[in-house]
């Protein structure tokens, strides 16, 4: 009689539960990259936006009201999705690390099974030694 482990089933639901967390946290990770390539983005254009800025002013050239509404519209807009975007990247670090913390309390679990799979297969071998 070959040894079985009682909870192999359980131990089964366990590693694809673990494996389900995984793939959570890899796309946690992923939205968190991508929103981190968005703030450099808007970042970059508002950069763009003072360098237009700073050239205007340097030139001493006139500037007509349409110009300087334009300016304040592209950087209230600029700000307004700054902002947008930093919450966003609040929300998916904070899921990010939540993932995480599942993924690693389901590898416990895992571990935990493996361990007791190990004890009672060492057990079951000693036992039929002895016989």
């Amino acid at each position: 009689m070959a040894f079985q482990f009682r909870f192999s089933t359980v131990q089964k639901l366990r590693e694809n539960h673990r494996d389900q967390q995984r793939f959570s946290l890899v796309g946690a990770v992923k939205t968190v990259e991508e929103i981190a390539s968005q703030l450099a983005a808007l970042e970059s254009q508002a950069e763009t936006l003072r360098q237009e800025k700073t050239q205007m002013l340097e030139t001493g050239g006139t500037f007509r009201f349409s110009e300087i509404q334009r300016y304040q519209k592209r950087q209230q807009w600029l700000q307004e999705q700054h902002a947008r975007v930093l919450a966003e990247s609040e929300c998916a670090k904070r899921k990010a690390e939540s993932c995480h913390s599942a993924l690693v309390e389901a590898d416990k679990e895992v571990k935990t099974l493996e361990k007791l799979e190990e004890k009672q297969r060492h057990r079951y071998e000693r036992m039929r030694n002895e016989k």
